[in-house]
């Protein structure tokens, strides 16, 4: 119980809080991590079933798939979800077709680097 008569009742009013520009940073920054979580659900959700893994893949294994248009060819890295064998027997991939990483889902995103690919 508040020992000050004043604050110890129901009637008493609310106190104020000041947020300063580190609480404005940080709540900014967390409203973009809880943006890109529900982002990466949705794409998750829209991945055909036959391409899911049946257990997800360690942290430490990437799998990479390559961009089959000959204008860009680069390396993308296959979500832990994904199986990047079921992918490849496809025959083509692009890069548009990278819905588990939308920032990557273009031939104009940055190369990703494999350390080695096959």
């Amino acid at each position: 119980m508040n020992p000050d008569s004043t604050r110890n009742t129901c009637e008493a009013p609310e106190e104020e809080y000041k947020t300063t520009k580190r609480d404005e940073a940080t709540r900014a920054y967390v409203d973009r991590w809880m943006r890109r979580i529900e982002l990466t659900d949705e794409c998750e959700q829209k991945l055909p079933k036959e391409i899911l893994r049946s257990k997800i893949r360690p942290a430490n294994e990437t799998e990479w798939i390559r961009c089959s248009n000959p204008l860009c060819g680069k390396w993308r890295a296959v979500s832990p979800l994904v199986d990047a064998k079921t992918l490849k027997r496809r025959g083509v991939w692009y890069c548009v077709l990278n819905n588990w990483d939308p920032h990557q889902a273009s031939c104009l995103a940055a190369q990703q680097f494999p350390e080695h690919h096959d």
